[in-house]
């Protein structure tokens, strides 16, 4: 119900946000998408670059989600939520654009930036400080749940899974194996982030598009070994995805219509994490100068995290011919997935590549939630408690690894609406600043024909930051 909620909020606010900007976003995300990959002249030196940023962002949102909740959603929604899932995008683009913008619209020209933090504070002149401090303490405690326990986890479960696959396990077996796990992901946590900051970030830089890449390519070969399903199954999706009718052909349990597009809107945006504020917050250092240019890769993010890598996960499993348990929300999604993968590449392989994969999609989240909350701490009590913090988050993690997962999902999704609150009216407090800047570097453009012409125009451009 509180996942319901949250989404549903997501969802009412990004669609007020389109409409008011003219539904530009639907006719020039690909030239934004460009343009953010053009070089920006005015950037600072040094620091964290706008592609590190960019990978702390992704590394934050790809994580458990992009593949046990694609296979969840898929088990209890049906094929269907696929494309709910793939809708969710369009909402959550503009939410990050946005955030993202002000992440480094409003930050100071002096000291360390927080990005929602910041902006928040800068939003409402009499309350800001109030509600900006109780949103730090707020990041700081969801980075416990969404960035921490439910991906330790979520990587136990699938390393469970894998041994499972060639050893009969007890339960005393079992409990070792949660209890191992998270006691080796709490040291390597802590080895990777008593290097601070920039130990996070070039981290990140690595780990994340290697895993995305090598990730998306062992889909790909599933897809295409099965291309002959391929049409079949997207055709099934669509059909299913606004099918109301109970019954379903071979048998498959069929889902309301309501339940479908609740559930794939749900998964796709607690992927993606649009409206938490987390991406302003691994933004709001970069050394990049404009807003829009940096905003810009928050569509780029949620294009790669919600349509590419869901979309992988999604396909890679119906076009398999996989047993799917429709309906029965206590099935193993890691095997699932498993299962998936080694219609091709046999099953040992798969369960070896399916948990590594998950290993570090989740490893990566966690590194980049556990910088949003060294932020959050900093902001709210100062530098000096960062390092009980981090040991309280080494502790947490391996605590998630053996809790049951259905408390830890419930803590999440309601911190996760906590947090959504105070950064979804900053982004209503602001949007006026969002619309004016974004509206002049397009009329820039349309009246030149590219962006920064002449020296008047490009003047005239900064002197709006």
């Amino acid at each position: 119900m509180m996942e319901t909620i949250f989404a549903l909020i997501l969802v009412f606010v990004g669609a007020i946000f389109i409409f008011r900007l003219r539904l530009f976003f639907l006719r020039k995300n690909l030239k934004l998408i460009i343009f953010a990959f053009k070089k920006d002249k005015n950037a600072k030196k040094g620091g964290i670059t706008p592609f590190k940023a960019f990978a702390a962002s992704l590394g934050g949102s790809v994580g458990t989600g992009n593949i046990a909740g694609v296979a969840g959603a898929i088990i209890i929604g049906g094929p269907g939520t696929v494309i709910w899932i793939f809708i969710s995008s369009i909402f959550s683009t503009i939410i990050k654009y946005i955030e993202i913008f002000l992440s480094i619209r409003m930050r100071t020209a002096k000291g360390e930036n927080f990005g929602s933090i910041t902006y928040i504070a800068r939003a409402f002149p009499k309350s800001g400080k109030f509600l900006s401090l109780i949103y730090a303490i707020l990041t700081a405690l969801t980075a416990f749940g969404i960035g921490n326990a439910v991906q330790a986890n979520t990587i136990s479960d699938s390393v469970i899974s894998m041994f499972s696959s060639a050893f009969i396990m007890t339960d005393k077996a079992i409990i070792v194996i949660k209890v191992l796990t998270g006691a080796i992901f709490a040291f390597m946590l802590f080895i990777s982030l008593k290097g601070g900051e920039n130990r996070i970030f070039s981290l990140l830089s690595i780990i994340v598009p290697i895993m995305s890449v090598l990730y998306v390519c062992a889909g790909l070969i599933v897809i295409f070994s099965n291309l002959d399903a391929l049409l079949p199954t997207l055709k099934f999706i669509i059909t299913d995805a606004f099918s109301t009718a109970k019954p379903a052909a071979a048998g498959v349990l069929s889902f309301a219509f309501i339940k479908k597009a609740s559930l794939g809107l749900t998964r796709g945006i607690f992927s993606n994490e649009a409206g938490l504020g987390s991406s302003a917050i691994a933004h709001a250092n970069s050394t990049a100068s404009d807003p829009v240019k940096e905003g810009a890769l928050g569509i780029l993010e949620v294009f790669i995290d919600t349509v590419v890598i869901c979309g992988i996960t999604a396909f890679t499993i119906l076009v398999s011919g996989v047993a799917i348990p429709y309906a029965d929300a206590g099935a193993s999604t890691s095997v699932i997935a498993a299962n998936a993968f080694a219609s091709v590449f046999g099953i040992i392989p798969s369960n070896i590549f399916l948990t590594v994969s998950i290993i570090f999609f989740a490893f990566s989240s966690m590194l980049s939630w556990a910088y949003y909350g060294f932020l959050g701490i900093k902001y709210a009590f100062g530098r000096k408690f960062i390092k009980y913090y981090r040991l309280a988050f080494c502790a947490v993690a391996m605590l998630g690894a053996t809790v049951e997962a259905t408390f830890v999902w419930e803590a999440s999704n309601f911190l996760n609406l906590l947090m959504t609150v105070p950064n979804c009216l900053a982004l209503f407090a602001l949007f006026n600043i969002v619309k004016r800047d974004t509206d002049f570097f397009f009329s820039l453009e349309k009246k030149r024909g590219r962006t920064y012409n002449s020296k008047r125009e490009k003047l005239l451009y900064r002197k709006q930051y």
